[in-house]
């Protein structure tokens, strides 16, 4: 009984070590520059992350889109998305396609869970804010597109 008892003891001590193993989440990378006026195209290059799948995937993306198979580039996108969900640039980079492709409303909502990625960086999140203001600029809320314009405006001030 005693003997039995120990395995157990040893089998849940080796699960609770491993339970807490695991890598640290990555950090975000730059925002892809916003224009401020016509179209958004989505940057080539790789996003930040340790995934090179990432990194090709932003890559074919970057390449669709010069090619004008946009629909092609969101799918990798929403791919290197399914592997760094927490990388905002990521987020940013679809929200850019999407504008590009005058779906407005999920430009917008993108672009809020690129601010919610990009957590403390004032860069990433005044990127985010100026996507928004695009969007709804795009749907005609000029008083929400000032507002977000806003956002953008004081978090660049930081």
């Amino acid at each position: 009984m005693n003997a039995l008892r120990r395995s157990w003891i040893v089998v849940l001590v080796t699960l609770a070590g491993c339970a807490g193993v695991g890598r640290p989440p990555s950090p975000a990378a730059p925002s892809p520059p916003v224009p401020s006026r016509g179209e958004l195209p989505v940057p080539p290059g790789p996003a930040a992350g340790p995934h090179a799948a990432v990194a090709a995937l932003v890559d074919d993306a970057g390449r669709r889109v010069r090619a004008g198979r946009l629909e092609s580039a969101a799918a990798d996108l929403e791919r290197a998305l399914r592997i760094e969900p927490g990388d905002a640039s990521l987020w940013q980079r679809l929200a850019q396609l999407r504008l590009r492709q005058r779906e407005y409303r999920q430009a917008e909502q993108l672009a809020r869970r690129s601010l919610l990625a990009a957590g403390a960086d004032t860069a990433l999140s005044a990127a985010g804010w100026r996507i928004i203001a695009a969007a709804r600029r795009a749907e005609g809320d000029e008083s929400g597109a000032r507002r977000a314009a806003a956002r953008a405006s004081a978090l660049d001030g930081h």
